[in-house]
């Protein structure tokens, strides 16, 4: 399994941008995606699984396994919310030891001091145009990556 994250903060366009770059936009177990030029089984989640206290790393590991797919783009806030504490590098972790390959992480808000993902995973994160509020367009954050990333 190869996989991509778009980690942020609430509502700086995460989702908005993985529609962008997959043209996923609604609920189904996976996409097809232009990935390097070729057609490829995408699971796509768009939202964070942050947002459900049911989502911890392995019941994602589950649910994308089960999909069938064989690459995932998943939507990370850097930080847990109350309801769930796993940080953005508790899912990219999990996903290594799971032995998935690591294909980019795009940032696209400000990352908090103590959960930088910049020093840990450095070549493979890329950061959106603009750090700052109002957050660039989901276009110009998925240019970004785009080509990097094969999409």
């Amino acid at each position: 399994m190869e996989f991509w994250a778009v980690v942020g903060a609430g509502n700086w366009r995460k989702s908005s941008t993985i529609r962008s770059l997959t043209g996923a936009y609604g609920m189904k177990p996976s996409w097809e995606v232009d990935v390097l030029g070729r057609k490829q089984s995408v699971c796509v989640m768009t939202s964070a699984p942050q947002e459900s206290s049911f989502h911890n790393p392995a019941q994602v590991i589950a649910q994308v396994t089960a999909s069938k797919a064989t690459h995932l783009m998943i939507a990370l806030r850097h930080l847990g919310t109350s309801k769930a504490m796993y940080d953005a590098d508790a899912y990219i972790s999990a996903f290594l030891a799971h032995r998935w390959t690591l294909k980019g992480i795009l940032i696209v808000s400000p990352e908090p001091p103590h959960a930088p993902l910049s020093s840990k995973y450095g070549a493979s994160v890329d950061y959106a145009p603009t750090l700052g509020w109002p957050p660039a367009s989901s276009n110009a954050i998925a240019n970004v990556v785009r080509s990097k990333w094969g999409l």
